[in-house]
């Protein structure tokens, strides 16, 4: 009676089992198998609940992953819907490699360089749009040259003239004393009068060699100057009879 809920508690046992003498002996003899197995139920349970646990945990795990996954297959579905699939991706891939063969780079550099590249992408499409600028403008100079070429072959005799010219030695500043010897002429003046140019040409016949003529024409300009400006200028004696002849009409 010392232990009072110890007795109570055996008191609602025995009153379980109809206070049979036989079911409670049956029930006392099995006391240490009984225990046996609550500890074992109570092991089996504190597994349990440990797997549990370990389950949650792989459960959550699985979660995010999935989550991840999902995550990168709506990338995927976003970057297939703009037309990025799978070949297009591994067209970047390869082309990414073989830059990086080209300079001997590793691929995660080069990788690195290109989305660097696209971050400053408006700087390539201002490099784009000249390039195209300058295609177009190479394009418009290819096409002239053709032209140019076609003059070029169209006029050999002009072409073997102007070559033989070259081998005699006419420079370019030759060319633009002719320029200025026919602006002394007035050659351009009468450039559509036959006679004026046949006589040019036999001016330039008669002096052969062409720098020879031209400062023959030279030495022609200074001499009709110099005596443009002696018949400008009165002379002594006309300036006397001037003079007399004002005298007499004042005298008279």
């Amino acid at each position: 009676m010392e232990n009072l809920d110890h007795f109570v508690n055996c008191v609602v046992g025995i009153s379980k089992e109809n206070y049979n003498p036989i079911q409670i002996v049956t029930k006392i003899a099995d006391y240490e198998k009984l225990e046996k197995e609550i500890q074992l139920y109570r092991s089996e349970v504190s597994l349990k609940k440990d797997q549990l646990i370990q389950l949650t945990q792989d459960i959550d795990a699985q979660k995010n992953t999935l989550n991840y996954f999902k995550i990168k297959i709506d990338k995927l579905n976003e970057l297939e819907r703009r037309g990025f699939g799978i070949s297009e991706l591994q067209t970047l891939i390869s082309m990414l490699n073989e830059i990086g063969l080209e300079n001997n780079q590793d691929f995660n550099e080069t990788r690195k360089r290109f989305f660097d590249d696209l971050e400053n992408y408006e700087e390539v499409i201002r490099s784009r749009k000249e390039i195209d600028r300058l295609k177009n403008e190479r394009k418009g100079l290819e096409i002239q040259i053709i032209r140019e070429r076609e003059k070029y072959n169209s006029y050999p005799k002009i072409i073997e003239s102007i070559m033989r010219m070259i081998g005699a030695g006419i420079s370019e500043e030759d060319v633009v004393n002719i320029d200025k010897v026919l602006l002394m002429t007035d050659y351009y003046l009468y450039k559509d009068n036959q006679q004026y140019k046949e006589a040019l040409f036999d001016d330039l016949q008669k002096y052969r060699n062409l720098k020879l003529a031209i400062k023959n024409l030279e030495d022609k300009e200074i001499h009709l100057r110099s005596i443009q400006k002696i018949q400008n200028k009165p002379t002594k004696k006309k300036r006397q009879n001037i003079y007399r002849t004002k005298r007499k009409e004042s005298v008279n």
